[in-house]
């Protein structure tokens, strides 16, 4: 008879522990994510093995999550609520990728769950066969100190998954379309291509131009302008709901042939140029829809020369002086990796 009351106990017990665990308490998740995204149920399986067959997922009383997943420039952002009853805790966790915010929302839910775990099992100081008042032991044993390390790390005050580290990206700029005014004698087309980094806010490049040549002609002669260009420059962009935006500062190096045309009476005669330039401007950059390693950009720019060639013709006298401050616009896609 001892030891059938023992068993009745237990059997008290464990029924008192499944109330608990019972009224519309069970674990809740909701999660929306990008198309290619982990799924909910995804998030659920990952939460069950991480519970090692402790409790499944789908009995773990009083938790409830959401996760709302967003692209971001630089990969995904994840707003995750998880917290036991109605007081939950929302915190921002951003990842490359989002099988990475799947696994940290799982560990932060399953780390919540084990915790509500421990406290439901919690053994009851009574000795009593079992009655109302045993029933009710959780509850007065809910507020005792569990380990502190597992509620403080489900309730947000530490990340299961801190943010990666900003990372290294490399870009090409191709193609870039051009147009610039002072280099050559009138208005310039071109096309151009640059290779560069990205690192937080800052954006690095080196490039190339080459534009269409052009042929002047003054008082019955003619000279023909060949201009190629090349540009350093850093910028540094600040990104506001997609729209990247800012200042740039580099050194260009530009080339301009001139080679005047044969007539019947004068020979034709040539002459080569390299100056250097100072170059400022603003840069600006939009994301394409659905597709991040892809941006088209423009920017707005002017060339400063202090020093500058001079082209003559003979028994005539300077037919092209390249402008002091020569400005240009550029425009293109942008490949990151």
């Amino acid at each position: 008879m001892k030891a059938s009351g023992t068993l009745a106990g237990l059997l008290v017990v464990a029924w008192t522990s499944g109330l608990g665990a019972q009224p519309t308490a069970r674990f809740a998740l909701s999660w929306n994510g990008p198309p290619g995204c982990p799924t909910a149920e995804n998030v659920r399986a990952r939460v069950d093995g991480l519970l090692d067959g402790g409790a499944s997922a789908g009995s773990v009383a009083d938790v409830r999550a959401s996760g709302q997943v967003e692209r971001v420039d630089n990969g995904f952002r994840l707003l995750l609520s998880v917290g036991v009853g109605s007081t939950p805790n929302s915190r921002v966790i951003e990842a490359r990728t989002c099988d990475e915010l799947a696994g940290a929302a799982a560990i932060a839910i399953a780390l919540l769950a084990r915790s509500t775990i421990e406290s439901l099992s919690t053994p009851s100081t009574s000795t009593g066969p079992g009655d109302a008042a045993s029933a009710e032991e959780p509850k007065h044993l809910e507020p005792a100190p569990a380990p502190s390390h597992k509620p403080d790390t489900a309730s947000g005050t530490k990340e299961p998954a801190e943010a990666p580290p900003a990372r290294l990206r490399w870009l090409i700029d191709a193609p870039i379309a051009v147009a610039g005014w002072g280099s050559l004698p009138s208005a310039g087309l071109g096309l151009g291509i640059a290779v560069g980094i990205r690192w937080k806010a800052l954006r690095a490049t080196v490039g190339g131009e080459w534009w269409l040549p052009q042929t002047d002609s003054d008082s019955g002669f003619a000279t023909r302008f060949t201009l190629q260009s090349g540009r350093v420059q850093v910028c540094l962009t600040q990104a506001v709901q997609g729209l990247e935006l800012g200042p740039c500062l580099g050194a260009a190096a530009q080339r301009l042939a001139g080679e005047g045309l044969a007539s019947p009476v004068f020979s034709a005669r040539s002459h080569t140029d390299i100056w250097m330039s100072g170059t400022g401007g603003l840069f600006a950059s939009l994301p394409t829809p659905g597709f991040a390693e892809l941006r088209f950009f423009a920017e707005a720019s002017v060339f400063v020369s202090p020093q500058r060639p001079r082209f003559v013709i003979d028994q005539l006298g300077p037919v092209h002086e390249p402008a002091l401050a020569a400005p240009r616009l550029d425009w293109g896609c942008e490949w990151i990796f």
